[in-house]
């Protein structure tokens, strides 16, 4: 994937969301409602291109398994949410 697409990608969700999802792959914090609706706006193919991106990088990859484990969990939260508030 091109740097373009990433570019793209993190520009549809806020730093705090972004730094929020981040730890929660890693540890047990709570995903807020508000984050939870900006993961569901940005994209499914953005959620896990970036998720990918960040556990093939040599620092995290050690995490990957959960990590990727816990993206796809709350993608699964965060899209029920989603509709619901439809």
């Amino acid at each position: 994937l091109t740097s373009i697409f990433y570019k793209k990608c993190t520009k549809k969700m806020t730093s705090d969301c972004s730094e929020n999802i981040f730890v929660y792959m890693f540890d047990d914090v709570e995903v807020n409602r508000t984050c939870c609706l900006e993961l569901v706006q940005m994209g499914e193919a953005c959620h896990f291109a970036l998720v990918e991106n960040v556990f093939s990088s040599p620092v995290y990859k050690a995490n990957a398994n959960s990590g990727l484990l816990r993206s796809r969990n709350l993608w699964n939260q965060c899209a029920i949410l989603a509709d619901e508030y439809d």
